[in-house]
């Protein structure tokens, strides 16, 4: 008989203890291994129980990780739709968008960490790149001109904005981003398989705006951790647009920044849990060199380098330097 979401809850401890009988650990065993989410739920207690440990506790039952891993990489869960492009752009503009008629007039001020802009500069640096995307999509005539590089353009018009008010700036902002939107749901707007440069990099329309969602999400997120405002999750299907363009693009990045010979990637799977997630093999699945386990949400914030490798709650089994290559690759694009 099936576990109850309340046996669940009073099992959980006792079995990251391993001093539930045998029978209640097998059933607990199949619904970790059937749950992501309470995969995501188990792993901690346990291992905050092993770091208590000491050397005479008893260890985890044999094989369990093995079998966890194993089960949650090949029964994935059922997957949601991915968002259409333009609509995750629409949607991340909308967001971002009623974040800002929130701010105070002191949190303009405030410095909006990793950058050395403040709040209010953070927001003009994205009008400069929402009016370059314009021009590059073809939808405006002329745009800020400057160097590739993202956070080096339109130094000279920041600074014009900052003579200004954060409110004006957003207004500006906001005005260009849902013209982009608006022009883009048009009859003649540019085909999405259409190529597209942006800062140096080739993407078609359809993988641009996912790059510009994963941008401005960030951004927003980086104003909630400036204001004191809590981090926000897209919704499951702008997650499963995310990350889906982003793990299944690895293999095309990885010769880009590996150029070591023999470190060609034959095999991996990637496994993201969550409302969102979905597994992605990658490469030849007969020749799996890696499998990595994470949540959806926090690859997608590794994605952005708002988490780094190291700090990733991720299981790796097998070549752990493949795996690592490929968060590695999964960075390219951040800023």
């Amino acid at each position: 008989m099936d576990l109850t979401p309340r046996e669940i809850d009073e099992l959980l401890g006792a079995w990251a203890l391993g001093a539930i009988d045998a029978s209640d650990q097998a059933r607990l065993d199949a619904a970790i291994a059937a749950d992501p989410d309470l995969a995501r739920r188990a792993r901690p207690l346990q291992r905050a129980v092993t770091s208590m440990a000491d050397g005479t506790a008893a260890p985890p039952p044999p094989g369990l990780r093995h079998r966890l891993v194993d089960t949650v990489a090949s029964r994935p869960r059922e997957l949601w739709d991915p968002t259409d492009p333009v609509r995750l752009f629409a949607n991340q503009v909308q967001a971002l968008s009623e974040l800002l008629r929130d701010l105070t007039a002191e949190d303009w001020d405030l410095l909006a960490p990793p950058y050395e802009w403040t709040v209010h500069g953070l927001v003009a640096h994205l009008l400069v790149i929402e009016r370059y995307t314009a021009v590059q999509l073809g939808l405006a005539p002329s745009g800020p001109a400057g160097p590739r590089g993202h956070l080096e353009m339109g130094a000279d018009e920041i600074a014009e904005e900052l003579i200004g008010t954060g409110p004006e700036t957003a207004a500006a902002w906001r005005t260009t981003a849902q013209q982009t939107v608006r022009a883009l749901a048009a009859d003649d707007a540019p085909s999405l398989g259409q190529p597209l440069e942006l800062h140096g990099w080739p993407f078609s329309v359809a993988t641009g705006l996912v790059a510009r969602s994963f941008e401005v999400w960030t951004h927003a997120d980086d104003i909630r951790r400036a204001t004191g405002r809590p981090l926000a999750d897209p919704a499951p299907e702008d997650l499963r647009a995310m990350s889906q363009v982003s793990v299944t693009s690895l293999p095309l990045i990885l010769p880009l920044i590996d150029g070591e010979p023999g470190t060609e990637l034959r095999g991996a799977r990637v496994v993201l849990t969550g409302d969102g997630g979905g597994t992605f093999d990658l490469g030849d699945p007969s020749r799996r060199d890696a499998l990595l386990v994470a949540d959806v949400a926090d690859y997608c914030r590794l994605a952005a380098r708002r988490i780094e490798p190291a700090a990733l709650d991720a299981t790796i089994e097998g070549d752990r330097r493949a795996a690592r290559r490929l968060l590695a690759a999964a960075q390219a694009f951040a800023v």
